[in-house]
């Protein structure tokens, strides 16, 4: 279980860093 909690944090924080990416441009 502590795998996927991890897996789903890391997409989570790519998400945002695309998220960001975009609102900087």
């Amino acid at each position: 279980q502590a795998e996927t909690e991890q897996r789903a944090h890391k997409v989570s924080f790519y998400v945002k860093k695309e998220n960001a990416k975009q609102v900087t441009e």
